[in-house]
């Protein structure tokens, strides 16, 4: 089963959220991939890529983040995020269908 439109929505939401969170926190890419190269600060693009996809393709095995099925997303998610937390002290909540209703009809930030 793909992901719907609004998982896909819920999820690139995601992406954006932890890129702030990452940056608000004063944690450039490469203090969280432990890598030295030029400071840059995080977009939904570099979460995607950078943290996203490589548990992605570890658990799945599938390449594209259209690809997964629900209960994957979570697993992913769920690593990612406890890494996150423990590692960096940044969570980010999974966006819900209420949340993202919320948003969508301008009744704040999330």
């Amino acid at each position: 089963m793909k992901r719907t439109e609004q998982q896909n929505k819920a999820l690139h939401l995601w992406f954006d959220q932890l890129a702030t969170a990452l940056n608000d926190a004063g944690l450039p890419i490469p203090a969280v991939l432990e890598k030295k190269s030029v400071d840059v600060e995080w977009n939904d693009r570099c979460v995607k890529e950078l943290l996203w996809r490589p548990i992605q393709v570890i658990v799945t095995g599938k390449e594209s983040t259209t690809k997964p099925n629900a209960s994957e997303y979570t697993k992913i998610y769920e690593i990612l995020n406890r890494h996150m937390g423990t590692i960096f002290g940044v969570h980010v909540p999974f966006p819900s269908m209420e949340s993202l209703e919320n948003k969508r009809q301008g009744g704040g930030n999330l």
